[in-house]
């Protein structure tokens, strides 16, 4: 479905009555609903359950450097660009595997993602070896070249002496928007659950009771979608889902008798 922003934009509009149909809002109208949206997407894309996706990218480890920068490129490559461009600042990095080459197919060995705490506790950060086994991720937010999306930055243990290929697990975030006449693409239930949960953020920016249709429809069109990004726990048991004896604790479980 072909819809441009402005489209999207009057239809949460419509939703708070300041536009009715066949309707133009204003440009005034339209600045501030954009704006309001791309707050909106903005905390979406902070959020784990708004994300649509998560899937890898390929890169190639720098010898000797610490850290690894990554986020988006400025207009002119130059000594400011990150080391992984990608088109936003990650939130968080979901996995990181290193590429050990060979085969085809070529083998992966998991470097473990750590946090801040295990990394202050390392007495040689700076230690270099070929093979780094952990990465510390910090979503830093230096931005060198004004791009609105700063760079993140990735800590490997120890400091990678080798350009082996590294496959980042990244988030799949929703891009901002800043002109309104190009088209919206949105995964599946997203145009819904954004389009009424802007008409809710939008109603106190122009004086509007949003209706209560409106906030019952916006909360199930977001539990749609959050519910299909949710990640379901892995379970296991010790052993195929009983213990090795019936009779654990007294109680025999084959003929459901307490001994």
């Amino acid at each position: 479905m072909a819809l441009t922003v402005t489209k999207f934009l009057t239809g949460a509009l419509k939703e708070l009555r300041v536009a009715r149909a066949g309707d133009v809002p204003s440009p005034d109208d339209l600045d501030d609903a954009l704006l309001v949206f791309n707050e909106l997407l903005d905390e979406w894309n902070a959020d784990r359950r708004c994300v649509f996706n998560v899937n890898y990218s390929d890169f190639t480890l720098v010898p000797n450097l610490s850290p690894h920068t990554i986020g988006p490129a400025g207009t002119v490559a130059g000594p400011a660009d990150p080391t992984f461009v990608v088109s936003q600042r990650p939130v968080s990095l979901a996995g990181c595997q290193l590429n050990l080459g060979g085969g085809p197919p070529p083998v992966f060995r998991t470097i473990t993602v750590r946090d801040d705490a295990w990394y202050r506790k390392q007495p040689i950060p700076a230690l270099a070896q070929s093979v780094p086994t952990d990465v510390y991720y910090s979503p830093d937010w230096t931005d060198p070249n004004n791009t609105g999306s700063g760079y993140g930055n990735l800590y490997f243990w120890g400091v990678p002496n080798t350009a082996y290929g590294v496959r980042l697990w990244l988030r799949y975030v929703l891009a901002q928007v800043s002109d309104p006449t190009l088209n919206l693409s949105l995964p599946p239930g997203y145009t819904a659950a954004l389009r009424l949960t802007l008409a809710e953020r939008l109603g106190p920016w122009f004086g509007q009771v949003v209706a209560p249709e409106t906030v019952e429809n916006a909360r199930l069109a977001r539990q749609r979608v959050f519910g299909n990004n949710d990640d379901e726990p892995y379970l296991a048991t010790a052993d195929a889902g009983l213990g090795h004896s019936p009779q654990a604790n007294g109680f025999n479980w084959l003929n459901r008798t307490t001994t």
